[in-house]
């Protein structure tokens, strides 16, 4: 396991339905995420992620080496770990050029993302700033 930190959530930019506190409908847009694609033998790949305000605040901790992520995608309805984030390079509008390094933690994992984390044996940090697991982010403790 390599004790991530933050998880940052995938659905290629697919729309997810909301309900206001009103109970009107609304739909929460992703971002124009690219598919991880292979670039190399050595289990690397690359991903353009579009994050928000938000995410920019916790996605630059990564690129001082005192956090580490993992990057979870959708694929078909399973979430799949891709692997750790090994760099987080900021290119403009909240758009990041992720470098992700494939481990252990590469798996198929569940339909269900509190399920998914369960898998990977972390849990969802409470409180304040610890993200929305449904918005793409949250922070995670190992269990």
């Amino acid at each position: 396991m390599s004790k991530p930190t933050i998880v940052i959530w995938s659905n290629n930019s697919q729309g997810r339905s909301w309900s206001t506190p009103n109970s009107e409908p609304v739909e929460y847009i992703y971002g124009n995420e690219k598919p991880v694609t292979d670039i190399n033998d050595l289990m690397i790949c690359n991903v353009i992620y579009q994050g928000t305000e938000f995410h920019y605040h916790n996605i630059r901790c990564l690129t001082n080496n005192n956090e580490r992520g993992l990057y979870i995608i959708k694929e078909k309805n399973y979430w799949k770990c891709v692997g750790i984030i090994k760099n987080a390079e900021y290119i403009d509008n909240y758009n990041w050029n992720f470098t992700i390094l494939k481990t252990e933690d590469s798996k198929i994992l569940s339909t269900n993302k509190l399920d998914s984390l369960t898998i990977l044996n972390l849990q969802k940090k409470t409180g304040k700033g610890t993200g929305n697991i449904n918005w793409g982010f949250c922070r995670v403790k190992i269990i």
